[in-house]
């Protein structure tokens, strides 16, 4: 078991809302049909830090027969997200750089 501490912003900070998360990653266990909910903990609205237990053993048997990893990407097709290239109609004179 790994022990993380999260620290919370708390709700009153603008641009912040509390309610820090940690998931464990595993979204299905053996015998079960549909996923999980994989969220260990969730902060409130307080300033704070927050300790969550992760399962370390559980995660790396899920990670060795779970079909969602990388094994399976197709990276020579997602050029085209990252190309730098505008054409129209998107075209824009306050694009991000």
């Amino acid at each position: 078991m790994l022990a993380l501490a999260t620290f919370n912003y708390p709700e009153t900070v603008p641009g912040c809302n509390g309610h820090s998360t940690v998931f464990d990653g595993v979204a299905y266990l053996p015998g079960m049909e549909e996923s999980r909910d994989m969220c260990i903990l969730e902060a409130d609205g307080k300033e704070g830090i927050y300790i969550a237990g992760l399962d370390l053993k559980q995660l790396r048997e899920y990670r060795n027969c779970e079909a969602h990893g990388n094994a399976y990407r197709h990276p020579a097709k997602y050029g085209i997200l990252t190309e730098e290239k505008i054409q129209a109609p998107f075209v824009r004179a306050d694009r991000r750089q």
